[in-house]
């Protein structure tokens, strides 16, 4: 703990580096963040005094963008990235995820999240995370991986193009094809010269964040959304409810979609003969908020 006539504005800068802002997908979390840390050290210490060290007037501005009451706008972001010294790729990651988080319009918002992703990739140097984030940049790769395991499969990129319903260039699926051997979760037999699938799987972990789950989930909405009027109705199913639940209830109904894909993985496994990749997407979100 320091005395109040520290230079408090040198520890704001000292405890910005302490946080990675590219782990971050909400700038709330990360000012918030901060501000604990520079509390932590700094007795007394206010929201009105952070105000004040991050160059704004010594007004509650601050704590309210902290609890979501009002917006950061790109001026004041510039501000606070000069007062937490952020440079480089950390200050543009900084300022897209304020746009990100301002933007209403979808594929604004998709551009920018391309653009965190790139940023991020700048931020970190953990190669086997990186991979692991491009595996989950695309539809395809999760597809491909398990198309792989298909009884039918004869090892050929062409036959993958001919069997995806939904259209892909050949140079994209050998590109995937590598990515997948490079993480391990595919190998080339040398005998046949067949891929095959390995008993490797991809898991995210406190590395991988959000973003890579975020970014998965994105893209296999939008195939979703694509397959109401390019799958034929027999060969999918589709479904939708709109209902008033108590939010107590809300963990019990998660439980049973947990419990609903453990038994659905059951039946994957005990099938031999494998003929089609689906794609189970179930969604459950609140249109509300308290």
């Amino acid at each position: 703990m320091r005395s109040k006539n520290v230079n408090s504005k040198k520890i704001i800068k000292e405890c910005a580096k302490e946080f990675d802002i590219s782990k971050y997908l909400e700038y709330r979390q990360f000012l918030s963040d901060v501000y604990k840390a520079v509390k932590a050290q700094v007795k007394p210490y206010s929201y009105l005094q952070f105000a004040e060290d991050l160059g704004f007037s010594k007004t509650n501005v601050i704590r309210l963008i902290i609890i979501g009451k009002r917006p950061i706008t790109l001026k004041a972001g510039e501000k606070i990235a000069k007062a937490f010294d952020l440079l480089g790729p950390s200050k543009k990651y900084w300022i897209a995820l304020i746009a990100y988080s301002n933007e209403r319009y979808p594929t604004e918002r998709e551009k920018l999240f391309t653009d965190l992703l790139r940023y991020r990739a700048m931020c970190t140097s953990a190669s086997n995370n990186d991979l692991q984030m491009e595996y989950f940049s695309e539809w395809y790769h999760p597809i491909i991986r398990e198309m792989v395991g298909l009884t039918e499969f004869d090892g050929s990129p062409d036959w993958i193009k001919d069997r995806l319903a939904f259209p892909l260039r050949l140079e994209k699926i050998k590109q995937s094809l590598a990515l997948l051997e490079e993480i391990g979760v595919i190998q080339l037999d040398q005998e046949s010269g067949k891929y095959k699938r390995s008993r490797e799987k991809i898991m995210t972990d406190t590395e991988i964040d959000s973003m890579a789950i975020i970014r998965y989930h994105q893209k296999m909405i939008e195939a979703g959304k694509e397959s109401i009027t390019r799958v034929d109705e027999d060969l999918r199913d589709i479904r939708a409810m709109t209902a008033c639940f108590p939010r107590s209830v809300i963990p019990k109904l998660k439980d049973k979609i947990h419990n609903w894909l453990l038994e659905a993985i059951e039946l994957e496994e005990e099938a031999d003969d494998v003929s089609d990749v689906y794609q189970l997407n179930i969604q459950l979100f609140p249109f509300t908020k308290t």
